[in-house]
């Protein structure tokens, strides 16, 4: 897609099942004129390092670590960035990522 071709990107319950989630992030950012929102429906993790997963060839379940992940939104370009818990119909409890992309994008 080009560059700002859409208002807003949603990855939702997507970057959990991905190799890794940085490549997706940007480009996400790329293809929003404003802002990208990320619901984990299993929220990232108090450990320091990122756990792994292969359930089956290119199946991938991950739980990033909370820290790695926040750390990662702020090296990136983005006028802010917020979060916030929500209970899942699961019993599990999701986060949610809002961010705000710079205006001159």
């Amino acid at each position: 897609f080009q560059k700002n071709a859409f208002d807003v990107v949603l990855l939702r319950h997507i970057l959990e099942h991905l190799p890794e989630y940085t490549t997706a992030i940007k480009e996400s950012l790329r293809v929003a004129t404003s802002h990208v929102l990320i619901d984990f429906f299993i929220a990232p993790t108090p450990l320091p390092f990122d756990l792994h997963f292969t359930l089956q060839p290119g199946y991938h379940e991950n739980r990033y670590s909370r820290w790695r992940f926040e750390r990662f939104l702020t090296s990136q370009d983005l006028a802010s960035w917020q979060s916030w818990n929500v209970a899942g119909s699961k019993g599990q409890t999701a986060r949610v990522y809002l961010l705000e992309k710079q205006r001159f994008n």
